[in-house]
């Protein structure tokens, strides 16, 4: 039988910073689940995702631990209140959603313009691992997008079943002695 969950383990890609509470949730809205520790962002579609009733969860969070356990119901249904799910036991779980402040505007470091060219810029090879894990298509292989140097690096799926799941990656900032 076909599990009916979230398709990725989109917890990994949020902070654990008390600082920023809000990057510590997966955050949902105009159809798309968001995670990002400042570092990496995932934009993921939630059509990617065998849930049932996916339309509940718009403008909704619910905190990276909770999402970890959600990940392994065999069944979940996005209600109005929260998320009804189904053990592999068959036993009944419900977890709310969190209340949150408001979320941060992720679209906003989202780069909407054509690549440029890039010189040279530095990358932390475990945020590309962590997208890897992290993202639904990331594990098929994924495309790097370069910007001008100092912008965030688009990472998207190599497969076209995954299209508009997108990571991001803050470059590092190079100085003469790094290089």
């Amino acid at each position: 039988m076909k599990n009916f969950t979230f398709v990725s383990n989109l917890h990994l890609a949020c902070g654990n910073d008390e600082l920023r509470p809000a990057l510590q949730h997966i955050h949902f809205k105009n159809g798309y689940a968001y995670a990002s520790d400042a570092h990496v962002l995932i934009k993921q579609p939630l059509s990617l995702s065998n849930i049932v009733e996916p339309e509940n969860l718009e403008g909704q969070a619910i905190h990276s631990s909770i999402f970890k356990e959600i990940r392994k119901m065999k069944y979940v249904v996005c209600t109005p209140d929260g998320f009804e799910c189904r053990t592999k036991d068959n036993q009944k779980v419900f977890y709310q959603y969190s209340e949150t402040n408001t979320p941060p505007d992720f679209e906003a470091v989202i780069p909407k313009d054509k690549p440029g060219g890039v010189a040279e810029i530095g990358i932390k090879p475990a945020f590309v691992a962590l997208l890897g894990k992290a993202m639904a298509g990331g594990s098929y292989g994924l495309k790097a997008v370069f910007r001008d140097a100092g912008e965030t690096i688009v990472f998207e799926p190599l497969q076209q079943k995954y299209n508009g799941e997108i990571g991001l990656i803050m470059p590092m900032i190079l100085t003469d002695t790094d290089i």
